[in-house]
């Protein structure tokens, strides 16, 4: 597996979301798409200023396998979260019904969901560090895997928004664009930067 190691100048904090929002390949990734680069600006804006310089290999490979490692943290806890739900939700639905069974169904099936791509980002960080092609593999799914649920989790909220009267339709629709364009977007970022970001070998002295 080859990524780069352009990061940050010595005196920047040294994390993760820094390290991936500097990127060439990130910075450049829709220039192309006038459209897209303006709404591209905006996402990268939003996370902060780029910074220059170049960061140690093994630093590098460590901030990077510790941003997945956290990712996968989150969305495990996250998934245990939904199993505790779904099950309190079938213990206080199972008289009522099939109908009644389908949001404890629907807690399960996102605690399953969600433990999965928790494995793989687990499992995608411990690969990073180890210079294995299979990295990139099982990030890109993990990555993918969190932006469908996001999107999913979205459409479902703003359909019940919409039937429990909470928003108006033009709040509800301009909440949701706007979630899904700065929130679920911003996950583009690890997406463009993991398939972008190949020219330098892991383990290799950057220069």
């Amino acid at each position: 597996m080859r990524l780069k190691s352009e990061a940050m100048s010595r005196n920047a904090t040294h994390n993760f979301q820094t390290l991936v929002c500097s990127a060439s390949g990130v910075r450049s990734a829709f220039s192309d798409h006038r459209g897209l680069a303006l709404w591209w600006r905006l996402v990268l804006w939003l996370h902060g200023k780029p910074v220059t310089g170049t960061l140690p290999a093994e630093q590098y490979v460590e901030c990077v396998a510790r941003g997945f490692a956290f990712y996968a943290l989150l969305y495990r806890s996250l998934a245990c979260v939904f199993l505790a739900s779904g099950l309190a939700l079938s213990a206080l639905c199972r008289s009522d019904g099939a109908t009644a069974s389908y949001w404890p169904a629907v807690s399960l099936v996102a605690a399953g969901y969600l433990w999965i791509a928790g494995g793989l980002a687990r499992r995608g960080a411990a690969s990073f560090r180890r210079g294995d092609d299979a990295a990139v593999t099982q990030l890109v799914t993990f990555v993918v895997m969190v932006i469908a649920f996001l999107s999913m989790f979205l459409g479902g909220a703003s359909v019940s928004a919409y039937h429990l009267g909470w928003l108006t339709t033009w709040q509800n629709v301009l909440s949701g664009v706007t979630f899904l364009a700065l929130g679920i977007g911003s996950y583009l970022i690890e997406l463009v930067y993991l398939v972008t970001e190949k020219r330098i070998a892991v383990g290799e002295s950057s220069s």
